[in-house]
């Protein structure tokens, strides 16, 4: 709904900066995720996308937001995620095809946000960090755990400062 408004103002370009549980073993609390697919496991995309269609940011975001990243030190991981609605629902089945398949985090809402930003022709891109570990062998709950705090008020600080001349293409 936010989105919506947004673009009934005249915003063409959306950054987001949100949270995902990790599902691959090389991918830790506290580590950013940048990502370059969202697989659809929920609803919302499919408001704005026919089934079938990939649901992506803007490739030219997702270079910048990369680009900026390693120049700034920041390290981090590019690849699919995969959007669910259904929080808690995440099955040892599930978990284990999307980390074969290469799949690095799951989440709620990137294929709508990307799917949105597809339909509507806005330029949506996205940066994720990891809150959390999803896995066959449990839960591993880092919200509030000093790795994702620093990794927050450091890409939040430099998101602030240089975001707006890396965007404005």
């Amino acid at each position: 709904m936010l989105l919506e408004e947004l673009v009934a103002f005249g915003v063409r370009r959306i950054v987001l900066l949100g949270y995902c549980g990790a599902i691959q073993k090389g991918v830790s609390i506290g580590d950013v995720i940048l990502p370059m697919e969202a697989i659809r496991e929920e609803g919302t995309s499919y408001h704005y996308l026919p089934e079938g269609e990939k649901s992506s940011p803007d490739p030219k975001i997702q270079k910048k937001l990369s680009d900026w990243m390693g120049r700034m030190g920041l390290s981090f991981h590019e690849g699919a995620i995969w959007t669910t609605d259904a929080p808690y629902r995440e099955t040892r089945e599930k978990i284990r095809r999307y980390r074969t398949e290469g799949v690095l985090g799951v989440e709620m809402e990137m294929a709508a946000v990307f799917a949105f930003g597809r339909a509507r022709g806005v330029s949506t891109g996205a940066m994720l960090l990891v809150s959390d570990k999803v896995g066959e062998e449990g839960w591993d709950i880092g919200f509030f755990s000093d790795q994702v705090q620093f990794t927050r008020k450091r890409v939040i600080d430099l998101l602030i400062h240089r975001l707006p001349e890396m965007i404005f293409y």
